[in-house]
C-alpha cells in the first residue's frame, strides 16, 4: 500500500455564496492561491482540529498560474495538521472542446494544449512546491454517465454495447493519453514524474446509476469488472494495468434522506467493494467519497416527502454514520483505502450535479443546469434528483458547514459537533472571514479612480472659467450690410386664410394666420398656411361626415329594431319617412352639430387633460406655472362640455391644433408644449367663451423653438454657445414636452443627463428589484 493511503479526507473547495457554477470549457479558478486566503485561515484549522481528517481533495486549479501561488495555501494546510492532498486535472475542458469541435478524438501531440495543460499540472505538485504536504493521489474531474451506459451492458464484457458509445469512446482516448503520459510503454521516461508513484484515482459517479433499470446491480458488477480488466484480456481499459502505484476507483455515493429505506448507503458499498475485489488476482481498490444532506422534513405537513427544510440543527450522526458504515465495509472486504466527504461547505449554484462533470454528448447535459434554482438561494424544492428506490437528493445541503454572506464577510455555521474521524471534539460557532483583494489591482483602481476624479475637476473648473467668454471671432464682427439684412430678415412675415370649408353649416368667416421671421414674405407665409390648412380641412371634413354616417347608422338601428310596441313602430315610421328626406335634402344640421362635438372633443382631448394638470385640479400645479388657472380650468370644461357652443366655432378650433401639428411635423413628440402653445393662441384670440368670427394666430418661431436649437446642438453632456448668445447643453425632446408643462415661453433644458459618477448614483437611486 502506497505510503499515502487509506486516507480519511474532505473535498474542499471555498465557495462564496452567489458564486456561478465553472463551465466545464472555461478556465477553472485558483480557489487556492492567495485571494482566497482568509477563507483558507478560516476553514483549514477547523478541518484538521475539528474533523480530523488528514487529507483534502482539491478542485482544479489553472496550470498556466505560478505554482508559488499555491505555496501559503499548503503552508496553511500543514500547519492545520492536513498533510496529505489529491489533486485534480481540469480534463472535462479537453472533453468539452471536443464536443464543441465536432471532434472524436482529443489532439495529443507535444505542442497541443492538452499535452501542455497535462504536463504543468504534473510540474505543479512536485514534491517541493506542496510545501510539506504528501500528495496520496491525483485523479480528474470527469465521470463516465451510468445512467447511460448501463443499458447497454450484456451478459459480458464481449456482448456489451458500451465500447461503440461516442462519449464513452471520447472518455477513454482522454484517460489513456492522461494514462499514458505518466506511464509510458518502455523505457521512456512520462512527462510528469511526480504523479508516476502515486495511484491514479478514476472517478466514477454510482449516485446515477438508475435503479429501475432491470439488473442494475448485476450490471454494474459486469461494466466495473470490464473496465478493470485491460483490452488484451477481452476488456475495455488499460487504466488498471502495467501501473506500479496501482490505480483506483474514486466511487461517489449520494445519501438521500431516510437513506436506509429508500438507499441502504452500506448494502450498495458492500456489494460494490465485493464486486471489485474479485475482479483481479490482487484485487481493485476503491477511495469511497460521500455526500449527505442537511434536510429534515418540515412540520407544516409531515406526510408530504417534498416538505423539507435546512436542518440547523448541529447533528452529528447524519456525517458519523456514513463513515461507520464505510469502516464496517473496509474490514470485511479490504478493498477500500480511503474514506472523503463529498463537500466542505454548501455550494449554492450545485444544483442537482455531482461531483465531476459527466461524459454526455451534449455541453449542456455536461452543465447539468437546474432551471428551477438559483445561484443566490439555497434551493430545496427546485434542485433535486432520484437517487436509489425514489430517494430525492439535494447537493446544495452536502456541506459539513453551511455558507452565508453578512455585510462584507463570508461565514460559515457547523453542522456537526464533534470530530468525525477521530474523538472528543468542541462546539464550533459561527466563523467569518473578508477576502483579500489583490494588492496589484487595489492599486490600479485607486490610480484609475483618482485620475478620473481629477479629470472631472479640472474640466469643471476650465467651464466655470470660461463660461462668460465668446467662442470665436467668426461670431464676433460682421458687415454692415449682413447686419442689415439680418435686421430685415427677423421682421415677422403675416399671411392669412379664411376658414371656409365645403359644408356650410361649418363656414363661420373664421380666420387663420401664420406669422415667422424665417419666412422672406407674406406672400410665402400664406401659401405654406394655405397648403398645411386646406390639407387638414379636407381630413377633418372627412372624420365630421364618418361620425355623422355613424351618428345616422344609430338612428337607422333604432328604427328597424324587433320587438317594438304599436307606438313605436308608428313613431319609427315617421323616423323613417324622415330620414329619407334627410337624405335627399343633405346632412341633417343636427346629426352633424352633434358629429363636430364628438370629433372636437376627441381632438382636443390632449388639450383639455393638460389644462386641469397645469392647473394643479388633479396633480397640483407644477413648479413655476403662472398661468391663469381658473382660465384654464374654464377651457377644459368648454371643450369637455361644447353642446352649447357653434358647430362652425368647434371645426376651426379643431382645424387650429391640427394645422400646428402639421406645421410644427416633430413638434408631435412634444403633445404638452403644442398644448401650452395653443392655449396662448386661444388667450389672444379672446378665449373660448367668445361665440363670434375668431383670428388665430400661429407663431411659427415658437412653434419651431427647440428644433433649431436641437438642429444645432444635441450632445447634453457639452455647452455650445447658441444663436441666443448663450452657452448651454444639448437639448433633446423631452426637454421641449417639459417645457410645455412648466409654462415655459422659451425652450429651455430642464433636466441635466448624469454624467461620470452620478451615472453610479442614480443607477442606485432608480434600482428596483
Amino acid at each position: 500500500v502506497p505510503q499515502g493511503l487509506p486516507i480519511k479526507g474532505v473535498r474542499y473547495v471555498p465557495h462564496l455564496v452567489g458564486e456561478p457554477y465553472p463551465h466545464p470549457q472555461s478556465k477553472p479558478l485558483d480557489y487556492y492561491s492567495d485571494v482566497y486566503a482568509g477563507l483558507h485561515k478560516r476553514d483549514l484549522p477547523l478541518i484538521g482540529q475539528y474533523v480530523a481528517a488528514d487529507t483534502l481533495g482539491l478542485r482544479a486549479w489553472p496550470t498556466d498560474a505560478p505554482p508559488e501561488e499555491r505555496a501559503q495555501f499548503f503552508q496553511e494546510m500543514h500547519s492545520a495538521g492536513v498533510c496529505k492532498v489529491v489533486p485534480t486535472f481540469h480534463v472535462s475542458k479537453y472533453y468539452a472542446d471536443m464536443l464543441l469541435d465536432g471532434s472524436s478524438k482529443p489532439r495529443t501531440d507535444p505542442s497541443s494544449a492538452f499535452a501542455v495543460a497535462f504536463q504543468r499540472f504534473g510540474a505543479s505538485v512536485r514534491e517541493e512546491l506542496l510545501g510539506g504536504v504528501e500528495m496520496a493521489a491525483w485523479t480528474v474531474d470527469l465521470s463516465l454517465d451510468l445512467h447511460e451506459l448501463l443499458p447497454l451492458v450484456g451478459s459480458d464484457c464481449v456482448f456489451s454495447k458500451v465500447t461503440t458509445d461516442k462519449s464513452f469512446n471520447m472518455y477513454m482516448q482522454l484517460l489513456d493519453a492522461v494514462h499514458g503520459w505518466v506511464h509510458p510503454v518502455g523505457s521512456s521516461p512520462g512527462v510528469a514524474p511526480a504523479l508516476a508513484a502515486k495511484p491514479f484515482l478514476v472517478p466514477l459517479d454510482l449516485s446515477r446509476v438508475d435503479w429501475t433499470e432491470p439488473a442494475f446491480q448485476k450490471k454494474l458488477d459486469i461494466f466495473l469488472r470490464c473496465m478493470s480488466t485491460s483490452r488484451t484480456a477481452g476488456g475495455w481499459s488499460s487504466l488498471f494495468a502495467g501501473d506500479a502505484a496501482g490505480t483506483r476507483w474514486l466511487f461517489s455515493f449520494a445519501e438521500p434522506l431516510d437513506q436506509n429505506i429508500t438507499y441502504r448507503f452500506r448494502d450498495q458499498l458492500t456489494n460494490v467493494a465485493t464486486d471489485i475485489s474479485k475482479h483481479s488476482s490482487s484485487g481493485v481498490k476503491a477511495i469511497v467519497m460521500v455526500g449527505t444532506q442537511a434536510l429534515k422534513r418540515g412540520t407544516s405537513n409531515p406526510i408530504n416527502s417534498v416538505n423539507l427544510v435546512e436542518d440547523m440543527s448541529i447533528t452529528s450522526k447524519r456525517y458519523l454514520d456514513p463513515y461507520r458504515d464505510y469502516e464496517a465495509v473496509s474490514q470485511a472486504t479490504s478493498s477500500l483505502d480511503g474514506f472523503m466527504y463529498d463537500e466542505w461547505m454548501d455550494d449554492w449554484d450545485r444544483g442537482t450535479r455531482g461531483p465531476f462533470f459527466l461524459a454526455t454528448d451534449t455541453i449542456d447535459k455536461m452543465l447539468d443546469k437546474c432551471d428551477g434554482g438559483s445561484r443566490f438561494t439555497h434551493d430545496i424544492d427546485g434542485c433535486s434528483r432520484i437517487v436509489g428506490n425514489t430517494g430525492s437528493v439535494y447537493p446544495e445541503f452536502f456541506g459539513l458547514v453551511g455558507a452565508s454572506s453578512q455585510l462584507m464577510q463570508h461565514c460559515i455555521y457547523p453542522r456537526f459537533g464533534f470530530s468525525l474521524f477521530g474523538e472528543g471534539g468542541a462546539e464550533i460557532s459561527m466563523t467569518c472571514a473578508y477576502m483579500k483583494p489583490s494588492t496589484f489591482w487595489v492599486l490600479l483602481a485607486l490610480v484609475l479612480l483618482a485620475g478620473v476624479c481629477l479629470a472631472q475637476v479640472m474640466r469643471l473648473m476650465l467651464q466655470w472659467c470660461f463660461r462668460d467668454k465668446p467662442q470665436a471671432e467668426k461670431h464676433k464682427k460682421k458687415s454692415g450690410s449682413d447686419s442689415s439684412e439680418t435686421q430685415e430678415a427677423k421682421v415677422p412675415q403675416l399671411g392669412y386664410i379664411t376658414v371656409r370649408p365645403q359644408e356650410i353649416f361649418l363656414c363661420g368667416d373664421h380666420t387663420l394666420e401664420l406669422q415667422s421671421t424665417v419666412l422672406s414674405s407674406g406672400h410665402e407665409a400664406g401659401w405654406w398656411l394655405c397648403q398645411h390648412a386646406t390639407a387638414q380641412m379636407s381630413i377633418l371634413e372627412k372624420q365630421v361626415k364618418a361620425e355623422v354616417s355613424a351618428i345616422r347608422a344609430l338612428h337607422l338601428r333604432r328604427v328597424h329594431a324587433p320587438n317594438k310596441d304599436v307606438d313605436n313602430a308608428a313613431g319609427s315610421e315617421e323616423d323613417a319617412s324622415q330620414e329619407g328626406q334627410d337624405s335627399e335634402a343633405g346632412v341633417e344640421e343636427a346629426d352633424l352639430t352633434k358629429a363636430m362635438q364628438v370629433v372636437h372633443r376627441r381632438i382636443l382631448e390632449g388639450f383639455a387633460a393638460w389644462c386641469l394638470y397645469v392647473s394643479g385640479t388633479m396633480f397640483g400645479a407644477p413648479r413655476g406655472c403662472r398661468l391663469d388657472f381658473e382660465a384654464l380650468r374654464e377651457m377644459a370644461r368648454q371643450i369637455e362640455e361644447n353642446q352649447e357652443r357653434p358647430s362652425d366655432r368647434l371645426f376651426v378650433e379643431a382645424l387650429l391644433l391640427r394645422v400646428m401639428e402639421s406645421l410644427g411635423e416633430q413638434m408631435l413628440q412634444c403633445p404638452e408644449r403644442l398644448s401650452y402653445l395653443l392655449f396662448q393662441i386661444f388667450q389672444e384670440a379672446g378665449g373660448l367663451l367668445d361665440l363670434g368670427p375668431a383670428n388665430f394666430t400661429i407663431d411659427m418661431d415658437k412653434l419651431h423653438d427647440g428644433l433649431v436649437q436641437m438642429n444645432i446642438h444635441t450632445n447634453p453632456y457639452t455647452r455650445q454657445k447658441m444663436p441666443s448668445g448663450k452657452w448651454e447643453f444639448g437639448l433633446n425632446f423631452d426637454d421641449i414636452n417639459e417645457s410645455g408643462i412648466q409654462c415655459r415661453d422659451s425652450v429651455a433644458k430642464t433636466f441635466r443627463e448624469p454624467a461620470s459618477l452620478m451615472v453610479v448614483i442614480d443607477f442606485v437611486l432608480s434600482y428596483r428589484v
